[in-house]
């Protein structure tokens, strides 16, 4: 294909922090951005959870379990930003009424639950708290005035300063737990309902209660206070309900088999449903309107054929439905139309694993194998003279597939998962079967001198010629999670549960299959990386202490590898965390903890310059650092200074890009309109 380039200006943002030999990471959030930033056109790699339009409805927000905040223009279906927010799933989305801060909430559902306020131009955070759970409702106030939200306590309803995160006070007294509020524009008064089936006025600037509670329905879920706040809906037992906000009167409007998202125009009287009727998902619209007979409102419903599967969430803002599946794709529909348009999805390349040899990387995806070469990934200089050249080949395994490089022209491909349990040599431009039949797919692959190292999922491990497919080393253990050559002819294989003799590791002897176990008190480990300059083992692996767990990197050495030193420590479980060692200078680079790329040297850990992708799978090539990150792009490091230097784009239809820190693009050409530029 052809190359485009595109120079821009910009700046690194560098982050770089000298802390000590044992550290405790907590939840990671990202840098703000430099004067511009370049944007690739895609969508989300999740699920999305939440969505908000902007005021005038022209911008969607959507929060994703892929960690991202992105914002739409619904106007050319394109995306305007993305805020990287952290690791963590993002829950809920509230926009301000300017759109110039976005409140979330990010959170695993177990432990971690965190509230967060961003300032959108600047990609910048202004504050986060802790705080118990994801909360019933979280609202900015229609001046931005404050931050609202309420917890499943007896203190329920929180106001926050948006600005600086303060708690505010406003009301007199603590109200029990409410579910639903609504605040006149003027921010004068406030309107609360409880799930005990009361409601109450506010008066914001006396903290007193106007009027004494109403009474009406309780337990009412998805409760919307409608424009005039006269009216509030509310779903139970899958049942439509009504409410009178003045006198509480509320009555059932219409129940259906089953109701599983409802969603409202904020400037009308319209509601849409999505609901299950007679097995079959239907879109129904009612129009609520005044009632004059008997004072109150009527709804008339009108339906058509919805999707047959949706995640959350519905949005709804009077000219278009919008609606996810479980992949993150969005999707808008015409209200009272029968069809449904793609607004957004994510257009990247899944990658299951990449290798190196001199100016090649190798990526596998479940189909293909590509080759993409440069100067840049074996230069000493890597962001000067850049061109690139991909070629693509057809995968012979046809599932998820890893890799293993040979030479600059070789490499074995191996199944990950699925696939036809067969090895298969690539060398130049050609896939030879090796006859060596597999058991099962691989969970674990490396060198071992000029042979190569297998771990199969049935827990048999295996050493094999590359070039004929001889076998060498067969031995089958129970429970193996990974395994690492050590020194000489000895392996270290990690469990994935303590032993009968109460550790999680076992070294191998490969010449007579002798065991012995290595004392460690980790749960279970699964990743090790041996430095074959220092001797030392690294391994990630759980830890228990006082009934949490914890995700740790520890450094084992000695003779047996019985001297152990936790290096980082990480609340919960990170298990998609890897090791590499640089081959020459014995760094260790670690993505554990999420967000963040550590090194470990000599005199501590050192924070690489963070990058707007979650790295995952790390390896070491040459003088840099390659991330294959959680959303199958790929960020590069130099490890001599922690710089990031570029990330690499891998679309479906086999288009590509290198985006640069310093703001400057290489891309094919039919990708080149999938890069958006963003000045601030």
């Amino acid at each position: 294909k052809n190359q485009h380039r595109n120079r821009g200006r910009g700046r690194s943002v560098m982050r770089r922090t000298v802390i000590a030999v044992c550290i405790i990471l907590l939840a990671v959030t990202f840098s703000a951005w430099g004067e511009e930033r370049i944007i690739v056109d895609s969508g989300h790699t999740k699920s999305v959870n939440d969505s908000e339009f902007s005021r005038n409805g022209k911008q969607l927000y959507t929060g994703s379990d892929d960690g991202t905040v992105r914002i739409w223009n619904t106007e050319t279906q394109r995306i305007v930003n993305k805020l990287q927010i952290s690791h963590l799933p993002i829950i809920n989305v509230a926009v301000d009424p300017s759109g110039s801060k976005v409140a979330l909430i990010e959170s695993d559902q177990i432990s971690a639950y965190h509230l967060s306020v961003w300032d959108v131009e600047e990609g910048r955070e202004i504050f986060s708290h802790k705080i118990s759970e994801v909360p019933l409702f979280l609202r900015f106030s229609p001046r931005g005035t404050y931050l609202l939200y309420g917890l499943t306590d007896f203190n329920s309803l929180h106001f926050l300063n948006p600005e600086n995160g303060n708690q505010l006070n406003p009301l007199n007294k603590s109200i029990g737990i409410v579910s639903e509020i609504y605040m006149s524009e003027t921010e004068n008064t406030l309107i609360t309902y409880s799930p005990t089936g009361s409601i109450r006025y506010w008066d914001m600037n006396s903290g007193e209660e106007k009027i004494s509670a109403r009474r009406t329905e309780r337990d009412l879920q998805e409760t919307h206070i409608l424009p005039g706040a006269n009216y509030m809906t509310g779903i139970k037992n899958n049942s439509l309900y009504l409410v009178n906000l003045v006198n509480g009167n509320a009555r059932e409007l219409v129940r259906y088999e089953r109701i599983h998202r409802i969603a409202y125009n904020e400037d009308s009287f319209e509601i849409v449903m999505l609901v299950r009727t007679d097995s079959v998902n239907r879109f129904v619209f009612h129009t609520l309107a005044p009632d004059q007979r008997n004072g109150g409102i009527s709804s008339s419903p009108q339906s058509v054929p919805g999707p047959p599967q949706i995640s959350t969430p519905l949005a709804y803002n009077g000219s278009r439905v919008y609606f996810t599946d479980s992949e993150g794709a969005i999707y808008s529909q015409p209200p009272y139309r029968r069809t449904a348009e793609t607004f957004a999805r994510s257009l990247l390349l899944s990658v299951s694993d990449i290798h190196f040899s001199s100016e090649n990387l190798y990526l596998a995806t479940d189909n293909k194998l590509l080759v993409f070469s440069s100067k840049a990934f074996a230069s000493d200089q890597p962001t000067e003279n850049l061109s690139f050249n991909l070629r693509t080949y057809e995968n012979p395994i046809q599932g998820e597939t890893g890799l293993i490089s040979l030479s600059p022209r070789e490499a074995i491909l191996y199944p990950k998962s699925g696939g036809n349990g067969h090895l298969y040599r690539f060398s130049n431009g050609s896939f030879k079967e090796l006859r060596n039949v597999l058991s099962g797919p691989i969970i674990s692959a490396s060198r071992y001198n000029e042979y190569i190292l297998l771990l199969e999922e049935s827990g048999k491990v295996r050493i094999i010629d590359p070039d004929t497919g001889q076998e060498h080393f067969n031995y089958s253990p129970y429970g193996l999670r990974t395994v690492e050559k050590v020194s000489g002819d000895a392996l270290l294989a990690a469990l994935k549960s303590r032993n009968v003799m109460g550790t999680p590791l076992m070294k191998i002897n490969t010449n007579t299959g002798e065991t012995v176990p290595v004392r460690d008190d980790n749960l279970l480990m699964f990743e090790l990386a041996h430095d074959e300059v220092t001797g030392s083992v690294y391994s990630i692996g759980f830890l228990e202490r006082k009934g949490s767990l914890r995700t740790v990197l520890k450094q084992h050495q000695g003779p047996n590898y019985e001297r152990v030193t936790p290096l980082i420590s990480y609340p919960g479980e990170n298990d998609n965390a890897t090791i590499a060692i640089a081959p020459v200078s014995s760094r260790v680079y670690t993505s554990l903890g999420y967000g963040n790329v550590h090194m470990y040297a000599w005199n501590g850990f050192t924070t690489l310059d963070q990058v707007e992708h979650i790295p995952r799978d790390l390896y070491v090539h040459k003088q840099l650092l390659y991330s294959l990150n959680d959303n199958s792009t790929i960020s590069v490091w130099d490890t001599q200074n922690g710089q990031s230097l570029f990330t690499i784009y891998l679309f479906e239809d086999s288009g590509w890009a290198v985006v640069s820190t310093e703001g400057e693009y290489y891309s094919s050409n039919d990708a080149a309109s999938r890069i958006i530029r963003v000045e601030k």
